[in-house]
This record gives C-alpha cells, structure tokens and sequence, in this order.
C-alpha cells in the first residue's frame, strides 16, 4: 500500500540569457563564419528574433543564434561539408532548408514569406479534422507550422537562459476515518525549476507505451505519466496517430483554437488538448493536455496540465506560469477466500469457484485515488548572463 503521485522532476540545468540578441553555440570548432539575413518577402522588413541554426547531415545542432534588430544572424561554422540551415519564425511560413557549400561566408538574404488567416479563412476550416501527417500538412500547414515555430524558439530561448521558475507543489490526501467520513490533509511545498515544465520520454517509449505506464520495483507500484514537449508534439509519429481541427465555437477575434486528439483506438494512455494562437501574429499563447485511456479505474481527465506563454523580453518566448495535475493512488491487495456453498443432497459444504489451489490464495490489486497532486509554477525572473544564479 503507498501514496504515489505524478513524476514531473526538476532536474536543474544552468546557461546563460542573452538579455540582448545573442547566439548560443554549441561545441563546435569554428574555422568561419557564416552571415545572412531575413527579410519579410512582402514589406522587405528585417525579420527579428526569428531562430536560425546550422544543423549536420543528421539534423543535429551545429550552432544556433537569434536574428539581430536588422535581421542579420552570424553563426560559428565547422569547415567540413554536410550542413544545412533550418529557420524557425513566429507568423512565417516554414522556409525550406537552405544548404551550406564549402566555403561560404555570406549568404544571399531570405525571404520569408508572412502566414496570415483571415477570419473567412477560420470559419472555412472551422469543425473539419485532419487526420494524419500528410493531411494534417495540407489542411492546417500554417497554423501547425506557426506553433512549432513558437515552440522552437521558446526551446532554444529557455537553453539560452537561466530562467527561474518558482513551483508550488500541493498533495491533498483522503484519510478515510468510515464509512462515510473522510478528512482531507494538504501539504504544501515550495522549490525552484530551471526548463520546460513537463517531463517527456523518448519517441521510443512513447510509442511502445503510450504517455503512461505503471512501473514496479522493490518500493512497490506507481505509476508515471510523461506530457509532451517540442521534440513530442511536432514529431512525425504524434502528428501521424492525433487529428486537429480548428474550433470555431471558441477561436476568437484575438484568437485560434486548434484541437487534437489520438485518432487510433489504441488502450494505450495518449494525450488531446489545445493549441491557442494569437490570431493576430500567429504566436503560441496557450498549450493545455490532457491524458486519456488511463489505467486501472484511474478517473478520466485526473491527469494533465495546461502552460501559458508570454515575452518578457521581446522576442523571446517562454513559459510565464503553468500547472500539472494527476491523482495520488494507493495500491491494495485483496484476497480472494474459496466461496462455500451447501448442495442439495449432499453433507457438509464445498468450494463451487475458486482459482485457488494446493490451499494457497490469490491477491487482486486495487487501485483506490486517494487525493490530488497539483504543482503551479510562474516565472520569477531571468538571471542575466552576469548572473550566478541560485
């Protein structure tokens, strides 16, 4: 029997925030530099704080850096061959990769072309779902695009940073004195988060469990439950089993509601929920999940969370406040005794069912929810690159 809760653990991390626009590379040997610059493909206006990084053959992070005031970027850059650039900017359609030839230095400016929906356009594609990767590119390509996008750069500005999140952790148990008597006890606890709120597990595990699994160890049972996050949600297996569509009944003149949910019947836990952009630049405002098929009689929607996003600094978007919740479970073993029963015609009574044999018995387990666990954190400040942090 034991008291087990949602695992969303804070594992610190520190870096530095580029208060200014400032590039992050990663361990590289840079033997050049490479420069460039976007412009909006319409006003031919820089294009700001949009995210540029140089990858390698295999899609790996080489460097990355935050477009200037001029939309100028200048990224440390390996000599060897095989790299490209990917872009990430908010209220701009995804641009195609741009590949690096040895011993370039300067590339030609980019046009990035801007992704606006006219409220004609919203209402058009407004109760229609998507389902799929293919179809979910066709049907809803910008708003889906507009959302990594704020999610890509809300990645690369949180590794750039030591942002401080203050948590709040609240445990509310159900002792039961009877029958019909319970108390109810709270604790609280407080500490400190320094990246995304929600913890995530690999594409792997994800697509072998599902988003939830009970685990057993010499501590007992307990079960995990994962949310999702940047390298979960855009993936072309989470895109590929969920459905979107555009809710009409709640986008706004300021916003845009886009719903998905699993479009499998799998038993295995997935996640729905709702992404809300500002209608307006198209930049992720709210992000909310949650859990569905959990296991063992675990009521539905007990677990799940919901994040909301802001700049604080322009340009850069991070998470300002969220909470995660999921119920407190207790395990308990039953065991099931032979039921006796009296024939007719017969002396005495014997066992009409029973699994057990050789006299041994059988343990059931139940799963009884015992309370809620619920953690909110905000953000509290941003430590700049003098910083020592906490």
């Amino acid at each position: 029997m034991r008291a087990i809760d949602l695992i969303w653990s804070a594992v610190r991390w520190r870096g530095v925030l580029a208060v200014a626009l400032m590039a992050l590379a990663t361990a590289v040997l840079p033997a050049q530099e490479l420069r460039g610059r976007l412009v909006d493909a319409s006003s031919r206006r820089p294009v700001v704080t949009a995210l540029v990084e140089l990858r390698n053959a295999a899609d790996g992070i080489v460097s990355q850096e935050f477009t200037t005031a001029s939309g100028a970027f200048v990224l440390p850059a390996p000599t060897a061959t095989g790299f490209h650039i990917i872009i990430a900017a908010i209220g701009y359609a995804r641009h195609a990769p741009i590949g690096v030839a040895p011993g370039d230095s300067t590339l030609a400016d980019v046009l990035m072309k801007p992704v606006a929906f006219q409220l004609p356009e919203l209402q058009a594609m407004a109760g229609k779902r998507s389902c799929g990767a293919s179809d979910t590119t066709n049907a809803l390509g910008g708003l889906l695009e507009s959302a990594q996008a704020s999610l890509q750069v809300m990645d690369a500005a949180l590794h750039l940073g030591q942002i401080g999140f203050r948590t709040e952790t609240i445990s509310s148990n159900i002792v039961r004195r009877s029958h019909d008597s319970n108390t109810v006890t709270a604790d609280t606890s407080e500490a400190m988060l320094h990246r995304w709120p929600a913890v995530t597990a690999s594409l792997d595990t994800l697509q072998r469990v599902g988003f939830g699994a009970l685990t057993v160890n010499q501590a007992g049972s307990a079960y995990i439950f994962w949310g999702p996050d940047l390298s979960v949600l855009f993936s072309g297996w989470f895109l590929a089993a969920h459905c979107y569509r555009v809710d009409g009944k709640h986008s706004t003149a300021d916003s845009v509601v886009v719903t998905f949910e699993p479009n499998h019947g799998s038993s295995r836990v997935d996640v729905s929920g709702e992404l809300v952009l500002d209608r307006a630049t198209l930049t992720l405002r709210r992000l909310s999940y949650v859990h569905r098929n959990l296991p063992g009689g675990l009521p539905s929607g007990s677990v799940g969370g919901e994040m909301h996003f802001g700049e604080p600094i322009p340009g850069y978007l991070i998470p300002m406040d969220w909470s995660l919740h999921s119920p407190i479970t207790r395990f308990t073993r039953m065991i099931d005794f032979p039921r006796m029963v009296t024939v007719p015609g017969q002396r005495g009574a014997r066992p009409v069912s029973s699994p057990i044999s050789s006299g041994s018995v059988m343990p059931r387990v139940i799963v009884e929810v015992v309370g809620r666990h619920e953690i909110h954190g905000r953000l509290t400040r941003i430590v700049p690159v003098t910083g020592t942090g906490p």
